[in-house]
């Protein structure tokens, strides 16, 4: 039976108390035969748990104290329990005896001290089965003795202005936190490190994508989208795309030969999540074959019917601004407006239904609430023009 093991910070929302446990995850056969040494990343990273089967133990780090016990089936957790009161790290018998039936042959430590190097000392242990999937005791061994040597103690003063006690007594972790209450929230999922690899990826791997034109601060910029999205959306191929830094301003693009350009306007987007819903775009446009673009035609003016309240004000303060007008009642911001909503030329219907397509599909993976008001408010307006367009090129023809 192989266990895996993650150092986990957690943190409560509302009360932002933080607690730091050691994440033990024990996969079922069949899991562990299919994911190995990725069982912990996938059950950290992905917000189904990786499909995890097993149990899930959370136990704290100096004491060894077995704070949660929680059992799962195709990543939904079946059934848990938090062992420790809010208060104290004392363990509740009731709750202790619940865990028997959750359990599948580990050892639960409720001693003063952890357990090292195979030794007992006479603490209370307990061994719980719960069905023939495990049916073995776990059993550590003997670890190779480790020397620490600890740095001399600074005693000055940081460049937050915090001495070292200070700055401790700051940011050491609370020890009661639950890391995932029976109300099915998870107060685990945005706060996770790694002691071991330096990095939430194990699952699957570095894609291969070939990058290039970006300085080494876009660069990691554009890496950590790709990391995004491979946590985001295991399934998404990202392997072979080719990613180029664009001319010119916007976000991003496709060129003729099927490389991603991203632009200016790409590494100046306010959120993470904006840059990583940008590169999400790109690549639906092109794993769905939207190759529709050509030339740009000429067309008799269209005036948009129709024009929401919050796109007309968002308009006519960007005209303000260009033409340094002040009088919002003047006749020439209405006429360089009505100007600017006009639609005089279209690419083809094709297109403009590809975009909205995406843009649509966007919506339902990347939500208003989850990106910026900036990006929310251009992807609004980009939805608008484009149904605009479209109508004019279908009234055209093309």
């Amino acid at each position: 039976m192989n266990v895996y093991q993650k150092l986990v910070i957690v943190k409560d929302v509302k009360s932002e108390r933080m607690s730091q446990y050691i994440l033990t995850l024990i996969p079922s056969k069949a899991y562990d035969a299919r994911y190995g040494s990725s069982v912990c990343g996938r059950f950290i990273i992905r917000s189904d748990k990786g499909g995890f089967s097993g149990v899930a133990v959370y136990s704290c780090v100096y004491s060894a104290y077995t704070a949660r016990v929680d059992t799962y089936k195709d990543g939904v957790k079946r059934e848990g329990v938090f062992l420790l009161n809010h208060t104290d790290r004392s363990v509740s018998d009731t709750k202790a005896d619940y865990a028997r039936s959750l359990v599948s042959s580990l050892q639960i430590l409720r001693g003063r001290r952890p357990l090292s190097r195979g030794e007992y000392d006479g603490d209370y242990y307990v061994d719980y089965t719960y069905d023939d999937t495990y049916d073995e005791i776990y059993d550590g061994g003997w670890f190779d003795e480790i020397v620490v040597t600890p740095d001399p103690i600074w005693d000055g003063v940081g460049a937050d202005g915090m001495t070292n006690d200070e700055w401790m007594s700051s940011t050491t972790p609370d020890s009661t936190v639950d890391p995932s209450p029976e109300d099915g929230t998870s107060n685990e999922t945005d706060d996770v490190t790694t002691s071991d690899n330096g990095g939430n990826q194990e699952q699957s791997g570095e894609p291969d994508v070939q990058f290039s034109g970006f300085n080494a601060s876009e660069l990691q910029k554009v890496k950590s989208a790709i990391t995004s999205l491979q946590q985001r959306f295991p399934n998404l191929n990202l392997n072979g795309l080719r990613i180029q830094k664009g001319k010119w301003n916007g976000n991003g693009g496709i060129s003729k030969d099927g490389t991603i350009l991203l632009k200016n306007g790409y590494f100046n987007l306010p959120l993470a999540l904006d840059r990583t819903c940008v590169l999400w775009h790109e690549i639906y446009h092109l794993q769905n074959g939207h190759n529709a673009g050509g030339e740009s035609h000429s067309i008799p003016r269209y005036d948009p019917k129709v024009v929401p309240e919050e796109i007309e004000l968002r308009i006519k303060n960007e005209v303000k601004d260009d033409f340094n007008i002040t009088d919002d009642n003047s006749k020439e911001l209405e006429l360089y407006y009505r100007d600017r909503i006009a639609v005089i030329s279209v690419i083809s219907s094709e297109y403009y239904e590809n975009e909205l397509e995406t843009y649509e599909k966007e919506k339902e993976l990347f939500p208003d609430g989850s990106i910026s008001e900036d990006y929310k408010n251009n992807r609004d307006y980009n939805v608008w023009m484009y149904e605009q367009k479209l109508i004019a090129a279908r009234n055209n023809n093309y």
